[in-house]
């Protein structure tokens, strides 16, 4: 699903993808190493660190939006509440992914 993901906003021309990763806390790490514009994060990564745990480490430090993808559309609420800029059910279409990018990226930075 990365690649997919990878080719599909790269293809649309207005972002790049500067890093991926397997799990929750690799973006944690990334967020601080790679210092990214946006993060895009999968909230059922396998990982320890819990996808809705990183979202608030994340909203936390401020700076960067994150988009979350749910297979499941009852995440949202809960996604939001820990500081999601942006939420896409996997499985719809990738303009509505690409408008929740762009929708992201045009909002002030976030606040610690």
């Amino acid at each position: 699903m990365r690649a997919a993901l990878r080719a599909l906003v790269e293809a649309d021309g207005r972002y790049s993808v500067v890093a991926e990763a397997r799990t929750a806390g690799e973006v944690v790490v990334l967020d601080q190493t790679r210092s990214p514009s946006l993060i895009l994060l999968d909230l059922l990564l396998p990982t320890a660190v819990d996808g809705l745990d990183a979202v608030r480490l994340l909203a936390d430090r401020g700076g960067r939006p994150v988009v979350v993808l749910s297979a499941h559309e009852a995440h949202c609420d809960a996604a939001y509440a820990a500081g999601a800029a942006g939420f896409v059910v996997q499985g719809d279409d990738a303009d509505a992914l690409l408008t929740e990018i762009s929708a992201a990226m045009s909002r002030p930075p976030l606040s610690p």
